[in-house]
C-alpha cells in the first residue's frame, strides 16, 4: 500500500507508528513558513536572535532564541538561508501571527520584507536519506544526517513521491526530535526559559562572540556569571496518558521540578518527552498522575557539566 502524499491532499500522513527506522521522511504540517528577504535581511535578523546568522551558511539550519529584555526566550525558530540572502524561519503556525508583528516593529528603516508563505510552502524532513533529483529549487538546510527542504508543496509533493523511504506519521515524527533532543518552544511556554535552559548554547542557537540582541546581557551573565540550574533532559514516562507540552513533573516533595515541552507515545502505557528539568532534580512523577513515573534517557550532545 502507497503512502499518501501529504503535500499533494496538504493533509499530514495519517500514521501514529511508533518509531521508523531512517532512512525515511516527514511532513512538519504545524509549521509555518515565514520569509525574511531584502539587502538588510542577514544583519537585520543577526541583531534579532541569539545566533550568529552572518556565519549560517546556505545549506546549514540552527534552532536560535529571540528573546525578551529580561533573556527569556519568546520564540525558538528554526532558521535556514538561502544562497541569495533569503532567510526563512519555522516556528508552531499559532505563533506566526504574533512573531511577524514583533519582528516588524523593529524593521524601522531597514530593507527588510517579512512575509507568511505557510499558505502555498511546506516542509519536508529527510532523515538519513539524500534530496532525490528535483529537489532544485527548495531551501536546503542539513543538521547532521537530517535534511529540511522548505518550498512550494507542488515541489514538494513530487520530491515525497520520488523519494523511496518510509514515511513517519506524526507521533514518529516527534519521537524522531526527541532522541535528537531538539523541541520546538509551545506557545504557552514562552517567555519562561533562557535559551541555556532549552541547550540552545550547545546547539549553536546562542553566540557569545556576537554584538547585541534582545536579552543579551542576561544571556551572557549566565554563562560568564552565573549557572544554569535547570536543563531540557530527554525522559522515558510510565503513565496513563502521554503529557501535554506544559505538563508539570513532581518531586517526592510535590514540589515544582519539571516542565514538558513535547513528548509521544511510544508504546502503550508509556511516552518519551523533552522537558526542562531542575539538574539537582531527585525522582518525578506527572503533577495529575501520582502513580507515574520517570526515568532519563541520554541525549546525542553532551551538556556542559555532565
Amino acid at each position: 500500500m502507497s503512502t499518501p502524499n501529504p503535500f499533494a491532499g496538504h493533509e499530514a500522513v495519517c500514521d501514529d507508528g511508533a518509531s521508523v527506522t531512517p532512512p525515511c521522511k516527514s511532513t512538519r504540517s504545524a509549521l509555518a513558513v515565514i520569509e525574511v528577504t531584502g539587502e538588510d535581511a542577514i544583519d537585520f535578523l543577526h541583531g534579532q536572535v541569539s545566533a550568529d546568522i552572518r556565519a549560517l551558511s546556505a545549506d546549514q539550519t540552527l534552532l536560535t532564541a529571540w528573546c525578551s529584555p529580561k533573556g527569556r526566550v519568546l520564540f525558538m525558530p528554526r532558521l535556514l538561508r538561502t544562497g541569495n540572502g533569503t532567510l526563512i524561519a519555522l516556528l508552531p503556525q499559532d505563533q506566526s501571527a504574533a512573531f511577524i508583528k514583533r519582528l516588524r516593529m523593529f524593521v524601522l528603516r531597514a530593507k527588510v520584507t517579512i512575509e507568511d508563505r505557510s499558505s502555498s510552502h511546506g516542509v519536508l524532513v529527510l532523515d538519513g536519506a539524500a534530496e532525490p533529483a528535483g529537489a532544485a529549487g527548495l531551501v536546503l538546510g542539513i543538521d547532521g544526517d537530517r535534511r529540511w527542504l522548505v518550498g512550494p508543496r507542488e515541489v514538494l509533493a513530487s520530491v515525497w513521491d520520488a523519494l523511496g523511504v518510509p514515511a513517519q506519521g506524526d507521533n514518529a515524527a516527534r519521537l524522531t526530535d526527541i532522541a535528537r533532543g531538539e523541541a520546538m518552544l509551545p506557545a504557552a511556554l514562552t517567555d519562561a526559559f533562557l535559551p541555556q535552559e532549552l541547550n540552545l548554547d550547545v546547539l549553536a542557537g546562542v553566540s557569545f562572540n556576537k554584538g547585541c540582541y534582545p536579552g543579551q546581557e542576561i544571556v551572557a551573565r549566565v554563562k560568564f556569571r552565573g549557572t544554569v540550574k535547570r536543563r531540557v533532559q530527554r525522559v522515558r514516562l510510565a503513565a496513563h496518558h502521554v503529557p501535554a507540552p506544559g505538563a508539570r513533573l513532581l518531586g517526592s516533595d510535590d514540589a515544582h521540578h519539571g516542565t514538558v515541552l513535547v513528548s509521544a507515545a511510544l508504546s502503550a502505557g508509556h511516552s518519551e518527552a523533552l522537558a526542562v528539568i531542575d539538574i539537582d532534580a531527585g525522582p518525578l512523577h506527572l503533577a495529575d498522575e501520582s502513580g507515574s513515573s520517570l526515568d532519563t534517557l541520554t541525549l546525542p550532545y553532551a551538556l556542559p557539566g555532565a
